[in-house]
């Protein structure tokens, strides 16, 4: 009776595929089951790896004279650029090992700007020599975690975040508008004329007030070719691929002759206009960048006595000053409230999401489950600009510095 009225309803032809997909089960099931057993040890071991780390937050504190350019984060990013701990199989797949990453954050609470770097206790040592050899006269700390005491509640606390990403129309090789773009690279101006695209950012980090709090998350990992299906043995991806096809279109060097035409020279690379070119160029740079895996969030709470409206639109814009039409930015997506109210009935959804990205912030989770996102490529020069330590250019006034600079006794004293 229930062939007959599968029958009527599905016809023969449907009849037929049930059964050849039955039939079939012996050959497609077992690889089926064999994956998905395989993730989950996978998701099972890597989770227990991570949480049997030891992590620690350090605190940077600035100096009140500061001239170095943002090209010396630059080259402690590139000290960052660890590939290692999932090289093979056994690591990734037995041990849960990963990739270590690192969260850069911007912290403001109630007004006071705070430099945080999260790391792996292991790389404690590494991280506070590698600043130090850049920036010798900043004082690093090793500081409570501010996030531990933030429980959302929305009878006592108002929250609101979001996540950020490059513009996913184009590839992750268009830079953003970088301080070489902003002329932080020339020592040739001095340090009160130039433009520091941070101060934006430090500004509006200094204007909120009591019982309020903003934080700002970079996380990041270093890039390597992934491979389409994780775990699988077949084919590879990396970010230089869709760059060097974005450049040949660009160079007209993506029509390739028919099979009955002759190949011939192609002129159009000659006709490029000047900011074709420069495009070019700014690709072509960015590419000779080490490349790192990034996710950024951002999360505004405050007390319900205390809660500004407008800071909301300030943290959207925190990146704004990044962006170029002819190249990249960075835009705000995925946050936590809804355009209409019949979307979310009782608020329901609203209070997940903003447990969810709370969680995700404090454990300081981005490239693994259970608080997995999307992540995108951004080059060490790109985090240099929009992660730096500020010189005199920036005179804040809420910015946690040092009363005095840290100097060597002179080598001529009497002993």
């Amino acid at each position: 009776m229930l062939k007959d009225l599968f029958v009527e309803f599905y016809g023969q032809t449907g009849l037929q595929v049930i059964s050849i997909i039955a039939n079939t089960a012996v050959y497609w099931l077992p690889p089926l089951l064999a994956y998905a057993l395989l993730k989950a040890w996978t998701a099972y071991v890597r989770l227990d790896y991570i949480y049997n780390q030891e992590y620690l937050l350090l605190e940077i504190k600035l100096p009140r004279e500061l001239t170095k350019s943002p090209q010396a984060m630059e080259i402690f990013f590139a000290s960052l650029y660890n590939t290692g701990g999932e090289s093979t199989f056994i690591e990734r797949g037995w041990d849960g090992k990963t990739r270590p990453w690192w969260s850069l954050e911007l912290v403001s609470l109630e007004g006071q700007v705070h430099f945080y770097i999260w790391t792996r206790a292991f790389f404690k040592n590494m991280i506070q020599a590698q600043i130090y050899a850049q920036y010798p006269s900043v004082e690093i700390h090793e500081a409570d975690d501010y996030t531990r005491g933030v429980y959302y509640s929305n009878k006592t606390m108002s929250m609101w975040g979001c996540y950020f990403r490059k513009d996913k129309k184009k590839p992750d090789a268009y830079p953003i508008k970088t301080y070489i773009d902003y002329g932080l690279d020339k020592t040739s101006v001095e340090e009160e004329e130039k433009v520091d695209p941070m101060s934006a950012v430090l500004e509006y980090l200094s204007s909120i007030g009591k019982g309020e709090q903003i934080w700002i998350q970079i996380i990041m990992r270093a890039h390597t070719e992934e491979k389409p299906i994780p775990d699988l043995i077949f084919g590879k991806t990396d970010w230089k691929d869709a760059a060097k096809k974005e450049i040949d279109k660009i160079m007209k060097r993506d029509k390739k002759p028919k099979k009955d035409e002759k190949e011939t020279i192609n002129f159009g690379e000659f006709l490029l206009t000047k900011g074709e070119r420069t495009l070019v160029e700014a690709i072509e740079r960015n590419l000779g960048k080490l490349p790192f895996d990034c996710g950024i969030r951002g999360m505004y709470i405050a007390r319900n006595e205390n809660f500004n409206a407008i800071a909301i639109p300030g943290l959207i814009g925190s990146f704004r000053q990044y962006s170029t039409r002819d190249l990249n930015g960075v835009a705000f997506y995925d946050w936590t409230d809804f355009d209409y109210p019949w979307e979310d009935f009782r608020n329901i959804r609203k209070d997940y999401m903003k447990r969810k990205i709370l969680a995700a912030y404090k454990n300081r989770s981005f490239f693994h489950p259970p608080y997995k996102k999307k992540h995108f490529v951004m080059s060490s020069e790109e985090l240099a600009t929009i992660f730096h330590l500020p010189g005199k250019a920036v005179e804040t006034s809420s910015l946690n510095r040092v009363v005095s600079r840290k100097a060597e006794a002179p080598a001529n004293l009497p002993v």
